[in-house]
């Protein structure tokens, strides 16, 4: 797949490190483990939504854009990327906020201000005051953009996680590279491992394994929604975009592997088991995870190895896909774990 006939901006630090976790690897008594770096991406604390806006952000540019529309939750990564990518390139940024586990004017919300979007902070239930009334999400959104093109400008909107056929590149390119860099140091991988959440990181990582024809399983790991909801979407998603690029791929929901075991509570809530694996793999390779995303992917992998679900035989990668500035919203939450 040539990835350069696509329009593409230079957002992150590529090849992200692949680094093997020796003293994981002998905790766990499990395959070899080894972590993709994607929290290395540099831009704004970097994250692996900054591989999608290389993408989108290049799309955007193609179209004239001059002001960039997204949205997430209060505390989200990729609206925190969005805007440092949109100010990279000289566009204004609207984030179409709605509250989730925190509020604090902290984290990715400081950030979001920081980096110079303008806020639209949405009420509970996805609504936004408007008038005297309410507005969901997309009603805010469509009408932001029709006042914007009233105004003389040209909006362009990018989803939620950046999630859709363009953004879908970017993990489409991180699996590709993953797979030379596999080659260069002599690892096959059997397995990959990453949070899923709004679909376009797994959806790229599914299609960028089958295009390079690897044979790597890919397990999403649920951070929100559970599976009889997310899988369909994932299906939908791997064959849009299978067919925007002409790629020849079909995808039925038996193909893809998302596992909603250890979401907990609910997005964003802190679990036991979150707190756990941020705590051992700080302490085993001094390496930091969020507590949205990464945490509970991680140790539901943990997990997962305890139980025998992977081929010992071959390596497990972990995909690290940032996140960090979340983890000092949860302080709190984590100081009787970590003081023990």
């Amino acid at each position: 797949m040539q990835l350069s006939k696509y329009p593409r901006v230079k957002l992150i630090h590529s090849p992200t490190p692949l680094e093997y976790l020796e003293n994981l690897t002998q905790h766990l008594d499990g395959p070899d483990i080894y972590i993709k770096r994607d929290d290395c991406t540099g831009l704004a604390f970097g994250g692996n939504k900054s591989r999608k806006l290389e993408f989108l952000i290049g799309d955007a540019l193609k179209n004239k854009a001059d002001v960039i529309i997204t949205a997430g939750a209060v505390q989200s990564n990729h609206c925190r990327q969005t805007a440092a990518a949109a100010t990279k390139f000289g566009m204004e940024c609207i984030i179409v906020a709605k509250p989730s586990w925190s509020k604090e004017y902290n984290g990715n919300l400081f950030l979001d201000e920081l980096l110079g979007a303008k806020l639209v902070l949405l009420e509970e239930d996805n609504e936004a005051l408007d008038q005297g009334g309410k507005l969901s999400m997309e009603e805010t959104i469509e009408n932001l953009m029709a006042d914007l093109k009233t105004k003389g400008k040209n909006p362009y909107y990018i989803p939620v996680g950046g999630s859709n056929s363009i953004g879908s590149l970017g993990y489409i390119s991180m699996t590709m590279e993953l797979i030379a860099q596999a080659n260069e140091m002599g690892i096959e991988i059997g397995s990959m491992v990453a949070a899923s959440g709004s679909g376009g990181t797994q959806t790229g990582m599914i299609l960028g394994a089958d295009v390079e024809k690897s044979g790597i399983q890919t397990v999403g790991m649920a951070i929100s929604s559970d599976a009889t909801i997310v899988i369909p979407k994932l299906k939908d998603l791997c064959n849009q975009t299978s067919d925007y690029y002409e790629l020849g791929l079909s995808y039925e929901e038996k193909d893809i592997i998302f596992n909603d075991n250890y979401i907990g509570e609910g997005y964003g809530i802190p679990s036991e088991e979150m707190i756990e694996a941020v705590k051992l793999l700080a302490r085993k390779e001094g390496i930091i995870l969020d507590p949205v995303y990464s945490g509970k992917a991680f140790a539901g992998m943990v997990d997962l190895i305890k139980k025998g679900y992977f081929d010992k035989s071959k390596a497990v990668v972990f995909i690290h896909t940032g996140g960090t500035p979340a983890l000092f919203v949860y302080s709190d939450s984590f100081r009787e774990y970590i003081q023990n």
